[in-house]
């Protein structure tokens, strides 16, 4: 799947940034994991800052705060969720959010009763690599997000590009940060063999 964006402020008709978003999915897996390799190429039209909400404690800041780009609202019957990184379970979430970087984030949790997730692989040359993320795990949501902007803005000046590159996996089963370095490991060694 290919779309050609282009992005402008409200009442103008000059895009300040364009994108060029692809989609790779891929069949089912033997253990019937599915996945989507998701690209979006930006190129700045003009100068152009790309920001999000300021974080607690920034002028303005709240609890919200930190996030843009790809983002993955789970099924509201999620139960006994559960976030992994690839460094361990994230059991610390203070006002139910999560903001740390690592290559790798899963969110699983049951589904009718039967455990299942969401991880994102993190591509090791975007900016910021590895990225930072936000989740949320609150009694109203399910949430997650590579957040490359989550610290602070990137500036792009006119004619300058920003690629962002994910693989996106829908899996059965609870993965543990094992599964989550291997996946992120074949991903790596995936992209750069098709250079």
């Amino acid at each position: 799947i290919t779309m050609d964006l282009a992005y402008r402020p409200a009442g103008e008709d000059t895009p300040v940034l364009t994108e060029v978003r692809t989609i790779e999915t891929r069949p089912p897996d033997v253990e019937g994991a599915y996945s989507m390799d998701w690209t979006g190429a930006f190129r700045a039209v003009s100068t152009v800052v790309l920001d999000r909400t300021p974080l607690p404690g920034e002028p303005g800041g709240q609890a919200w705060g930190g996030y843009a780009g790809l983002s993955l609202r789970l099924a509201e019957g999620l139960s006994e969720r559960r976030v992994v990184s690839n460094d361990g379970p994230i059991d610390e979430m203070p006002d139910d959010r999560y903001r740390g970087r690592h290559p790798t984030l899963d969110y699983s949790g049951l589904v009718d009763g039967r455990p299942a997730g969401v991880v994102i692989l993190d591509h090791p040359d975007n900016p910021r690599s590895p990225t930072p993320w936000y989740a949320i795990r609150s009694a109203e949501m399910s949430f997650f997000s590579p957040a490359v902007l989550c610290y602070e803005p990137i500036t792009l000046q006119a004619g300058q590009r920003l690629t962002l590159r994910y693989r996106v996996i829908v899996h059965s089963g609870r993965w543990d940060p094992g599964r989550l370095e291997a996946e992120h490991a074949t991903y790596a060694r995936e992209t750069r063999e098709s250079k």
